[in-house]
């Protein structure tokens, strides 16, 4: 019994080694090597600045051995500074205004194990030599966009802080109808979870939600110039200090990080 014990746990060694790449695969997939980010790990900027979008913008890049088409956008509208690293900001895009899609005559959906359209941002580095990046949130269905058909801008936001300095809320300075800016939280949704190796992919998976992960690479010159451009013409936003008794996060989602 002793010698089939010693043959049989190579056999099993290999099994555990076969399941866990196949559990990680599609997350090293969604992540191209990248680690993912808890934004609870990332700092709150002492001062909250906005980059405006005036149009949506987007480009065409060509990715992997073969090439393969993907069209990154972003959606117009006031891009808000919600962590910040020993690197630069994280500028987060409107409700759902991240949306990254195969090129013309590709199928449907997003990257591999994402959604087409998630929340997210453009991350400026300090350092101008630095590229520009998109990032995003890892989630596992659609993110909800406003649709209201009234864009927030820069000039219409404010803020303000909790005690704890943890947490941000962006606030319509005029009541800006349907208007919904979630700054600096954890988003996503995770997947049900399945029996066995299915439960176990699905824990994995769900430790990822919510974390922030990097998008495909900018392979635009006049795209990356656009983003540098804005960053040039940031505007600081107006802290505005609540009305005792009222919750701001009524008129918006709270930022906690958490």
């Amino acid at each position: 019994m002793l010698d089939e014990d010693k043959k049989s746990a190579p056999g099993a060694a290999v099994q555990g080694i076969a399941l866990r790449a196949i559990v990680l695969l599609p997350i090293a997939v969604i992540l191209g090597g990248a680690s993912a980010i808890k934004p609870d790990a990332l700092d709150v900027p002492r001062e909250i600045t906005c980059l405006e979008l005036p149009e949506p913008l987007s480009f065409t890049g060509h990715y992997g051995m073969f090439k393969v088409d993907w069209i990154t956008k972003l959606d117009k509208g006031a891009y808000v500074s919600e962590r910040i690293d020993s690197k630069g900001t994280y500028y987060r895009a409107p409700a759902g205004g991240v949306s990254i899609t195969r090129g013309p005559g590709g199928p449907a959906g997003g990257v591999p194990g994402m959604p087409a359209r998630t929340d997210g941002g453009v991350f400026i580095p300090d350092d101008a030599n630095e590229p520009v990046r998109i990032y995003r949130y890892f989630s596992t269905a659609e993110a909800p966009t406003d649709t209201s058909g009234v864009a927030a801008t820069c000039s219409s936001l404010g803020y303000t802080k909790n005690p704890s300095g943890k947490e941000t809320i962006v606030i319509p300075i005029a009541s800006v109808s349907g208007t919904k800016m979630s700054f600096g939280q954890t988003v996503g949704v995770s997947v049900a979870g399945g029996l066995i190796a299915g439960g176990i992919v699905s824990a994995i998976i769900n430790s990822e939600v919510g974390k922030i992960v990097p998008g495909l690479p900018i392979q635009d010159a006049q795209f990356m110039g656009k983003l540098r451009e804005l960053a040039t013409n940031r505007v600081i936003l107006k802290e505005i200090q609540p009305v005792p008794g009222a919750s701001p996060a009524t008129n918006t989602e709270s930022a906690s990080g958490k």
